[in-house]
């Protein structure tokens, strides 16, 4: 009862990304090994927090728009992390950015991971919220970089794109979508990389190394276990008439060899 007492006021307005519970191996030393934490510093953080501590660091927050809310937020409750959106950056200098996810940084009892979604295309938050400018194909959707400069550019915005969001204190990235849709016209299909489910499974292994080079900034595919051709579920119910067969075939034959 004592946990519940504590945490009802701040679950009610938290928001907890699925991609948390997913983030890999190489995703979590992508958080951590840019700092010089070892795994026995980790085992005694582990092995010493309370519960309440524990809990607090399961969850990923979505920002409040007083700074000083997040602050004592992410202090009482040793959140886990924060997910920052286009209010969060609209109306800032990149300077002021840094210097406001520095601030909740310094309020931290445990380093926050600071995740956004940059997928690119319609969802690019740096760019639809004026942060950054929009530079060529720098931030397109990977299925029109593909189309019009192969793997290579893909890799490359990665790169850049990965060492953007660390200079801006934001270390780990939804992305990439691993969807494979192969119906035009559906929720899902521009955020798809828009190729068959084996040259998907090429792209997420090339891709997610990018993104996490030098252990700049920790990657999350998504949206596990596929969204594939299914409707928007921002607005209602959706559902997926595919065999577990079909599924396992090819919907899930790129999560698996990644």
């Amino acid at each position: 009862m004592k946990i519940k007492r504590a945490f009802t006021s701040v679950i009610a307005g938290l928001s907890i990304a699925v991609g948390c519970l997913a983030i890999n191996n190489l995703s979590a030393n992508a958080a951590t090994t840019q700092n010089g934490v070892t795994n026995d510093q980790i085992n005694q953080y582990v092995n010493n927090a309370t519960l309440e501590q524990k809990v607090g660091q399961m969850y990923v927050s979505r920002t409040p728009q007083d700074p000083n809310q997040v602050k004592n937020d992410v202090s009482k409750y040793n959140l886990g992390g924060l997910i920052v959106y286009d209010a969060d950056m609209k109306g800032l200098t990149q300077q002021q950015f840094k210097d406001k996810m520095k601030s909740f940084q310094d309020s931290a009892q445990t380093p926050l991971l600071v995740g956004v979604d940059q997928e690119g295309g319609l969802v690019s938050r740096l760019t639809h919220s004026g942060l950054v400018q929009q530079n060529g194909n720098q931030f397109a959707f990977p299925r029109k970089q593909y189309e019009e400069g192969g793997m290579k550019e893909v890799v490359d915005d990665a790169e850049k794109n990965a060492t953007l969001l660390r200079s801006l204190g934001i270390n780990w990235n939804y992305a990439p979508d691993a969807d494979y849709s192969t119906k035009p016209g559906t929720f899902m299909w521009d955020r798809t990389f828009g190729q068959g489910y084996q040259q998907t499974a090429d792209y997420l292994s090339k891709v997610v190394p990018a993104w996490q080079h030098d252990n700049l900034v920790a990657s999350t595919l998504k949206h596990f276990p596929g969204y594939g051709d299914a409707a928007d579920t921002h607005t209602g119910f959706a559902e997926n008439s595919k065999s577990l067969a079909e599924l396992e075939k090819k919907t899930w034959y790129h999560l698996k060899l990644v």
